[in-house]
């Protein structure tokens, strides 16, 4: 996590200590290797991940409708260049991860740069592989 993060590994473990105090965080030993931990986001952190995206979504769109329709139409032609400049980085995103080892054929471990991950591994949370710092 710190090198996805790009921070040092003790600052990691510090924000990961406190997410877990918080209850928004659990830390689990990964099965295949004991060296590295599981985390997973709490029913909790879910939820208000869901509330800050949907607070986000109304500020843009209250913002959109301050914009006149000349201004909305560039938007909403850029879109498509956007989507694929996003596919774009977390294909990037995905290459800075590979030979990290096999995940339990878990689809989840990969966060992505905007916070979210690219699959579940159990009902309400969303995991991640770390090394433990």
């Amino acid at each position: 996590m710190a090198e996805r993060l790009q921070l040092v590994p003790n600052t990691v473990s510090t924000i990961v200590g406190d997410l877990v105090r918080a209850g928004l965080l659990r830390r689990a030993r990964d099965r295949s290797d004991r060296r590295a931990a599981r985390l997973y986001l709490t029913e909790e952190a879910v939820a208000r991940l869901q509330d800050w995206a949907a607070a986000g979504d109304e500020v843009l769109s209250t913002a959109l409708l301050r914009l006149d329709e000349a201004d909305r139409k560039v938007l909403e032609t850029a879109m498509p260049a956007l989507r694929r400049l996003l596919d774009v980085l977390d294909e990037a995103d995905g290459d800075a991860g590979e030979g990290e080892g096999d995940r339990e054929g878990d689809p989840a471990h990969r966060a992505s740069p905007r916070g979210t991950t690219s699959g579940r591994s159990e009902p309400g949370s969303r995991s991640t592989s770390a090394s433990t710092p």
